[in-house]
């Protein structure tokens, strides 16, 4: 997806039979049904949940959750943080600031500067929409415990989506077949996303089975988008065979459903406008990608992504779920920022996030993936027989400390850019610009001695890394 020189190798033909995507659930044109926001209420998705242990939290918000969309309101409540913000009434002496609400009532958080800001609290820049109020209990320990637990909680809910077939065709995967949303999605899981640890794995697949809040159609499409330039299986076609066309049905869906999705800054829309504003890079659209990844920083600025969060109070009733959108919106924030640095160092255009825009730390509670086992994923249509292919043994994905690295390579390319490539770098100073050499350099050194061993690549004696670690070789 990210990869910007990634370019896609349709395989298969396609004919006059894919002219449409249809499933016996319902069918990939826009319909009436397709025209609501949120997914619409699936059978047997509580039943799901059942199946597993979960805490009082989860039980708690999930049934707020499913009231809420079955009455439509999904983006304002004050006992389930995940699906809005505090709704505590304002302070007497901000009462004459204009009210900081998007079109489906929840806040924005801005800088500052603006009278826009969150009035709800004290500090202007504090992030608060999903913290609660007080000092914390919570030490970082407890709080990465929680979101460790929480992650391997909701894989395993996720075999049942392997191994229960009947199980996947309850979930409206906006008219695409289970098994090719399914194969797509693991596609997704297993390359890009550790790429740049946008898309949260535990709170999208939750969201996807129980109809939470998530996971959008919009997202869904733009990750079908991103994962068919890797698939092998033939692609749906939109009724012509067109070069680079492969993944292309997936963005016409995506466009037919952006209008619904545009007015209210919501954690998936920003991720599928990120993702696909990315992905339309190696199909040769770089303006759409651009605006549609435009769209998507302004919309990290008006959920507050860009701005540290404070720790929830270790005796708030749905401390899971406030930690999960917190540990979401870091990610998003420098996802973003990544995603950026590649456009623009590829495509020669100015940088639109920068790193004196937020006070985001990169320290990322939910470690789950770092030691997760790691192997390529190999499509079930597509069996591998004989002894020709070398077997690949797993390792560690090791995709936080990788991302972490990756991360920091990114900040010292702004650097670059800023220093030498810039409109204005031309009226420096030739001792400045040498000195700012220095220093870069000084800053890859040390970039490389602190680079972990396990991140190090030596192609005499290493096996082959992972995707996602060999950006860094």
């Amino acid at each position: 997806m990210y990869g910007a020189g990634t370019q896609p190798n349709a395989t298969g033909s396609m004919g006059a039979d894919n002219l449409e995507v249809r499933s016996s659930a319902a069918p990939l044109e826009l319909s009436e049904e397709h025209a609501s926001v949120n997914c619409s209420a699936r059978p047997g998705r509580h039943a799901l949940r059942s199946l597993f242990p979960s805490s009082p939290d989860d039980t708690l918000c999930s049934r707020q959750r499913s009231e809420q969309l079955e009455s439509g309101n999904v983006l304002a409540s004050a006992d389930c943080p995940q699906m809005g913000y505090p709704t505590e009434l304002a302070r007497d002496d901000n009462a004459n600031l204009p009210e900081p609400k998007m079109a489906g009532g929840g806040s924005q958080v801005y800088g500052a500067t603006s009278l826009l800001h969150d009035r709800l609290y004290e500090i202007p820049l504090a992030n608060s929409p999903s913290s609660h109020r007080g000092p914390s209990t919570l030490t970082t320990e407890s709080m990465r415990a929680q979101l460790i637990s929480n992650a391997a909680l909701r894989r395993q809910e996720e075999l049942t989506l392997k191994f229960f077939p009947s199980v996947a065709e309850t979930i409206d995967f906006d008219g695409v077949p289970a098994d090719l949303a399914m194969h797509l999605l693991e596609l997704h899981w297993n390359r890009q996303h550790l790429s740049y640890l946008l898309t949260y794995r535990p709170a999208i697949m939750d969201s996807l089975m129980t109809n939470g809040p998530y996971i959008n159609k919009l997202l869904l499409n733009a990750i079908y988008m991103q994962s068919s330039l890797y698939s092998d299986r033939a692609p749906l076609s939109l009724g012509r065979e067109e070069e680079n066309s492969k993944g292309l049905v997936y963005y016409k869906r995506f466009k037919e459903l952006l209008p619904q999705y545009i007015d209210t800054p919501t954690i998936p829309t920003v991720v599928a406008l990120l993702t696909c504003g990315a992905c339309l890079v190696p199909y040769g659209q770089q303006s759409a990608g651009c605006a549609l990844s435009g769209m998507a920083y302004q919309m990290v600025i008006d959920l507050g992504c860009h701005l540290e969060s404070s720790p929830p109070d270790g005796s708030h009733q749905t401390l899971t779920s406030i930690l999960i959108e917190q540990e979401m919106k870091k990610r998003i924030y420098w996802g973003a920022y990544v995603s950026d640095k590649f456009q623009s160092l590829f495509l020669g255009r100015p940088p639109a996030m920068h790193e004196a825009a937020g006070n985001v730390t990169c320290n990322y509670l939910d470690s789950f993936e770092e030691m997760e086992a790691w192997t390529p994923y190999c499509d079930p249509a597509f069996p591998i027989f004989g002894t020709t292919v070398p077997v690949y043994h797993g390792r560690p994905s090791h995709a936080i400390s990788t991302f972490k690295a990756l991360l920091q390579l990114c900040k010292i390319a702004a650097r670059i850019t800023d220093a030498f490539y810039a409109v204005n770098s031309a009226t420096s100073s030739d001792k400045s610009l040498l000195q700012t050499r220095q220093d870069i350099l000084t800053q890859l050194k040390q970039w490389d001695q602190d680079l972990s061993a396990w991140l190090r690549f030596d192609p005499n004696t290493d096996a082959t890394p992972p995707p996602h670690q060999m950006t860094l070789q």
